[in-house]
């Protein structure tokens, strides 16, 4: 079985290269050879880790209540903080070391017990003794020891400290300590309201003139701590970005699982985990459209200059980002199709850029039907993901001068023979060719849900033979962009996809007699050939490619798209999963490419 990720920034992504290890290492991850995953930090998935390394289940229901009560105090939000720094430490505890794993798994027992004596014990009763705060210091102590974090050990240490100072004493002094919670009836009156999320994450709006705090389903006063804390939070980031941040469009509001205020310039978003990050041009516009805090989670980064001094690119919290460059356009990639493209060396890699959002092929009748299959397309390639584990597509080709050839073709198939008059004589004329050469391969270029594809820059070169004259010649210059179609469908993926060389710009020249007359004959093959109409330069039919697909079950496909390459090669990209397969496809593929371009 492949190794996997665990914690860090790339967590659950399966490992098929050194550099995939290297690149797990470096985002704070453990690599796992057992194939095992695992997920959300210490209060999530990792406490279910641990419950499942000692065969059996913790209720954390006191915790998170404890957490709702006291939350807006300094000493339980730096508890929520230790907690999010410790995810990569405590995941590879889960599977690393026994022992500490057990004494984790006790210790949150214990933290349960202490959590629900904090809510229901007797206002004189002594609920932390010296030698639990022992007990603790110990462990938190024995799991920083894990790390390199140094992070980490400051928050621990911290911790420690802050934590002692209630050993001894009784909960209601605790409590004082704590800080009294404000009522929700205290709240500024420039505060018009505020945002409150319940336990079922729907968001609650409310009035604080309106309803009084014993009216709320939870306790109000940890939502308008956090609330606070954005606010002051977003507004020291407002005042570092400057003209960029200068206007405020509307008020501090909810936003995936965190707050946002929104400039006229950009968008300012914040959570106690990921801190206070603005959002900005067509960056900022590509978040905005695909629902970016629900599908991509809120910004790690601010906007970012990345390595080539060209493109620019945000990260976020859901292992996503958006990258941008003003060739290309914003496009957005996650998970482990982001993992593969980011082993491959980001942008700079072989790959470049991304041209096109991420697709993700959905299931025909879900939920029975989760095919779990994604892929992006690349400058120069794509990646193509099944769960976990993700590859650089496959690709069939046909080079350049191949092209060339069936283009050679069709011109001399289109051109036809004409009767003219040639002074008193009457003369029959066909063009002919001397020949088809490269001009060069356009780059891609901007587009907001996909870049506009490359060109071929092709230059047809012909003669007219004619009797007593020197014969004229010709010339047709034309950019061909190849692209796949496919009929509408509401529901499902296309099970065929229709390649085209699509005429983009076409010019002709004559020198010599006749000019005038072997244009017109040359302009009739051209748009005989590409299928022209006056307002359309039209396209040539390739034929058709199968598709493969099924979205029933774990779902099925084959066929992803085509590419023409930077040099000028025609490309067919295929599913690489499993590998076997993957090779099989690619030879299938090729033989269809081979026909389509015999046949041109």
């Amino acid at each position: 079985m492949a190794d996997k990720c665990v914690g860090g920034t790339f967590d659950g992504n399966t490992l098929v290269t050194a550099r995939d290890r290297e690149l797990c290492v470096q985002g704070t991850g453990v690599v796992q050879s057992d194939g095992s995953t695992s997920g959300g930090g210490c209060a999530g998935d990792t406490v279910k880790n641990f419950a499942a390394a000692d065969n059996h289940a913790l209720n954390t229901t006191a915790i998170y209540a404890a957490r709702g009560k006291f939350g807006y105090s300094q000493a339980v939000k730096l508890l929520t903080q230790l907690s999010s720094a410790a995810r990569p430490t405590v995941d590879s505890i889960v599977f690393n070391d026994p022992k500490l794993s057990a004494r984790v798994v006790e210790g949150l027992g214990k933290l349960t017990e202490l959590s629900a004596q904090a809510l229901h014990a007797a206002p004189e009763d002594q609920i932390y003794a010296a030698d639990t705060h022992e007990y603790f210091a110990n462990l938190a102590r024995d799991v920083a020891d894990h790390t390199n974090d140094e992070h980490l050990k400051r928050l621990v240490n911290e911790a420690i400290t802050t934590a002692v100072r209630f050993v001894g004493i009784p909960l209601k002094e605790i409590i004082t300590q704590l800080g009294p919670a404000p009522e929700l009836g205290h709240l500024p009156e420039s505060v018009e309201h505020i945002e409150l999320q319940t336990l079922f994450d729907a968001d609650l709006v409310i009035s604080s003139k309106v309803l009084r705090s014993d009216f709320l389903p939870i306790d109000a006063t940890l939502f308008h701590s956090r609330f606070s804390d954005a606010r002051i939070a977003i507004e020291a980031k407002a005042r570092s970005l400057g003209a960029l941040a200068s206007q405020p469009a509307g008020k501090l509001r909810s936003a995936g699982g965190g707050f946002v205020q929104r400039y006229a310039d950009c968008d300012i978003y914040y959570t106690p985990e990921t801190g206070a990050h603005e959002v900005h041009g067509e960056i900022r516009n590509k978040y905005l459209a695909v629902n970016g805090p629900v599908l991509l989670g809120l910004p790690t980064t601010d906007e970012s200059i990345c390595p080539d001094g060209i493109g620019r690119f945000n990260h976020f919290q859901k292992s996503a980002s958006i990258y941008w460059t003003p060739r290309t356009g914003p496009f957005y990639l996650m998970g482990s199709v982001r993992f593969r493209w980011a082993s491959e060396g980001w942008e700079t890699g072989r790959l470049g850029y991304p041209v096109t959002d991420q697709y993700s092929l959905t299931g025909l009748y879900p939920p029975e039907d989760n095919p779990d299959m994604h892929w992006s397309k690349f400058e120069n390639g794509m990646v193509f993901a099944h769960g976990s584990e993700a590859l650089v597509a496959l690709a069939a080709e046909v080079s350049e001068s191949q092209v060339r050839d069936a283009i050679y073709k069709t011109f001399d198939r289109k051109m036809k023979t004409k009767t003219v008059a040639l002074g008193l004589i009457s003369v029959e004329i066909r063009p002919g060719l001397y020949g088809v050469d490269a001009a060069g391969v356009g780059d891609w270029s901007y587009g907001f849900w996909s870049s506009v594809p490359r060109t071929l820059k092709l230059r047809v070169r012909g003669f007219v033979s004619l009797p007593v004259v020197s014969d004229p010649t010709w010339e047709v210059e034309v950019d061909l962009r190849f692209v796949t179609t496919s009929p509408l469908e509401s529901f499902t993926y296309p099970q065929y996809k229709t390649v085209l060389a699509a005429l983009q710009r076409w010019s002709v020249r004559v020198h010599g007699v006749l000019a005038d007359t072997i244009r017109d004959e040359i302009v009739t093959a051209l748009t005989d050939a590409f299928q022209s109409t006056p307002t359309s330069l039209g396209s040539l039919v390739l034929g058709d490619l199968p598709t493969g697909v099924s979205q029933r079950g774990t779902g099925k496909i084959d066929v992803l798209d085509i590419m023409l390459a930077a040099d000028g090669s025609l490309q067919i990209f295929v599913n690489p999963l499993p590998d076997l397969e993957g090779r099989f496809r690619k030879l299938i593929a090729q033989s269809k490419l081979d026909s389509l371009i015999a046949d041109f």
